[in-house]
């Protein structure tokens, strides 16, 4: 049977980079209840040499001639990188417990199906997980070396001062992209889950189609049993990752709205079509931090779909002839889905689904037009 290593299997590239940056203080050994001293350790160091690398980056003098607005716009930017970055590795140090239940609840899930028929659904499920993660990871490394390569490339003063803000720059991105990943990847192993549950509860509705005599409730009563705990793990993840998707998803809108900036200021407001690097980088954040978006909204919406499934198929079940047992049990487990919806939040602001996407267009587009007219009008003044 499937058990917890395969979900080790699945997600072992994730966390093997995770921890070198401090970012997986767990262990898949689940049998021992002992805790990982030396994972805490590690992500106790790194966060100790974080903050000490912020505070000594942050008192480096580096002297760039922009205009007010832009500079109010890029302290904003960098003070909530190194927010993040410090608060990630703080998060995954208290919520080691919660990651190491999840990973304990999805593995019980699995030990828990019996239906050899389903095994090689989750094998090819689990194979695409892992080449999930592993994509996410390269386009993040590619991502950064490409900004990179573009920076040293046309950024005419190349000096320390310089390569230490742009390294830490790097590592703010790191940080919490690949919390993003680590979100996406149990998320994606969790609709994996409900995708298996809903396949079981299509063949009860052929059992009933064709041998309703031979069905027993017992079977809808162990679904929902596996449904409500898939949905209280939904819980747990949801309230481990609220807070960090929410710091990325304000340094996401700071972000596009700097890029989208500089690109318009560039072509249009400057007219300096030869800044061809700073149109490039720009042009590379936009488009990665769209990305990044939309797979997390993509992402929670397909989880959040495939949890829907679960009513949609028990409604079908309950139209056909049942015993009054189990048309008791159909009734119990529609209640169950009624109040226990899964459904991924930030913080419970706003629900991470195809909405956002609006959200944040409207969200960035208001405040560029603001961006623009304070930089006009600091241009009219500076002219007078």
């Amino acid at each position: 049977m499937l058990a917890c290593r395969n979900i080790y299997e699945t997600l072992r590239f994730l966390f093997f980079v995770s921890k070198i940056f401090g970012l997986a203080p767990l262990r898949f050994d689940l049998s021992s209840s002992r805790p990982d001293r030396f994972a805490i350790l590690w992500s106790i160091f790194v966060l100790c040499l974080t903050i000490a690398f912020v505070i000594y980056v942050t008192s480096l003098e580096v002297l760039v001639q922009y205009s007010v607005i832009v500079e109010i716009v890029e302290t904003v930017e960098e003070f909530l990188e190194n927010l993040i970055s410090i608060t990630m590795i703080l998060l995954m140090i208290l919520n080691r417990n919660k990651i190491v239940n999840v990973t304990k609840n999805l593995s019980q899930f699995d030990n828990r199906i019996r239906n050899v028929s389903i095994l090689p659904r989750l094998r090819t499920s689990n194979r695409k997980i892992f080449r999930f993660t592993v994509a996410a990871i390269t386009m993040i490394f590619f991502s950064v070396a490409l900004k990179h390569i573009i920076i040293f490339s046309f950024v005419e003063e190349k000096g320390p001062n310089s390569f230490l803000y742009n390294a830490r720059s790097a590592i703010s991105f790191f940080v919490y992209s690949l919390v993003l990943v680590q979100f996406c990847a149990l998320t994606l192993v969790l609709k994996q889950k409900f995708e298996t549950l809903n396949y079981h509860l299509l063949s009860i509705d052929f059992e009933i189609k064709h041998n309703a005599h031979k069905l027993n409730s017992r079977k809808l009563k162990f679904v929902s049993q596996l449904h409500y705990h898939l949905t209280n793990t939904s819980f747990t993840l949801n309230k481990i990752f609220s807070i960090p998707v929410l710091l990325t998803t304000l340094l996401q809108l700071v972000i596009l709205v700097t890029a989208l900036f500089f690109l318009i200021e560039s072509l249009f407001i400057n007219g300096d079509t030869a800044a061809v690097g700073l149109i490039c980088q720009n042009s590379a954040d936009v488009a990665f931090y769209f990305i990044l978006s939309s797979t997390l909204i993509f992402v929670s919406s397909r989880t959040m779909e495939e949890a829907r499934k679960s009513a949609i198929i028990l409604h079908v079940i309950m139209t056909r002839s049942l015993s009054e047992e189990t048309q008791l049990s159909a009734v119990n487990f529609s209640l169950q889905l009624m109040h226990h919806c899964v459904r991924f939040t930030v913080s419970n602001l706003f629900v991470i689904d195809e909405s956002l996407i609006h959200s944040v267009l409207a969200t960035v587009c208001a405040y560029l037009v603001i961006v623009i007219q304070f930089e006009l009008g600091d241009k009219k003044i500076n002219h007078k």
